[in-house]
C-alpha cells in the first residue's frame, strides 16, 4: 500500500449477517493489521485472542468487560483488549456496531510503550 485508507462502516453493514449468519465482515487488511466490522446480537461469545485488539464503537451502548474491569461505552469510544485477556460486550443495545482491529501481540511489545497505553478496558473518547 502506498497511500492511506478511509473506511466508511456504512459500506459494509449490508454484509452482516453473512451467508452462514456471521456477525462480522472484513473491511481492511494490510500486513499484520486486520480490521473488521462486527455487529453482535444477543450474546457476545468472544474468546481471548492471540493478538491485541482495539475497538472503535460506531453505534450502540453497553458494557465492555475486559479481565476484571467493566466499563460502559457509547459511540466514538475506543476500547482496548490485550492479547490473551478474556473480554466481551454485555448489556449492549441492538444497534451495536464497532470496528475491531487486530495486530500481533508483539506489535506493542516495548515495556515503555505498554506502560504508556491505557489499562485494559480504559475508554478514551474520540473527538466529539
Amino acid at each position: 500500500m502506498t497511500s492511506g485508507a478511509r473506511i466508511d462502516p456504512a459500506d459494509f453493514l449490508h454484509l452482516i449477517p453473512g451467508p452462514a449468519g456471521e456477525r462480522s465482515t472484513l473491511v481492511f487488511e494490510h500486513g499484520t493489521l486486520t480490521v473488521k466490522l462486527y455487529a453482535p446480537r444477543g450474546v457476545d461469545m468472544q474468546t481471548p485472542h492471540t493478538r491485541d485488539e482495539a475497538y472503535i464503537v460506531i453505534g450502540g451502548r453497553g458494557t465492555f468487560v475486559c479481565g476484571k474491569e467493566r466499563k460502559t461505552f457509547e459511540p466514538n469510544d475506543f476500547l482496548f483488549a490485550p492479547a490473551g485477556l478474556p473480554h466481551r460486550f454485555e448489556a449492549f443495545s441492538a444497534a451495536l456496531n464497532y470496528l475491531p482491529s487486530l495486530s500481533p501481540a508483539s506489535f506493542i511489545a516495548s515495556p515503555a510503550l505498554r506502560r504508556a497505553l491505557p489499562k485494559p478496558a480504559s475508554i478514551l473518547p474520540l473527538a466529539r
